[in-house]
């Protein structure tokens, strides 16, 4: 399980993938991107964790008597 509360970005790099259809290359960062300002890398942290949810857990129950 994730813990959102002491998640943290220390680095990040930012790069562009382009279309192959369309002939665009990939553009690789040439430095780290600032993560420093708290919103944005809490925003951040929202975007790359939400899809990691807690496990679910299901009980059934079947009377047999």
């Amino acid at each position: 399980m994730i813990n959102h509360v002491e998640a943290a970005i220390q680095a990040m790099a930012i790069h562009f993938i382009g279309n192959r259809a369309e002939g665009e290359d990939i553009g690789y960062s040439a430095a780290l991107a600032d993560t420093t300002d708290p919103a944005l890398e809490a925003t951040l942290v929202r975007f790359m964790t939400r899809s990691f949810r807690d496990p679910e857990f299901f009980q059934f129950h079947y009377p047999t008597g």
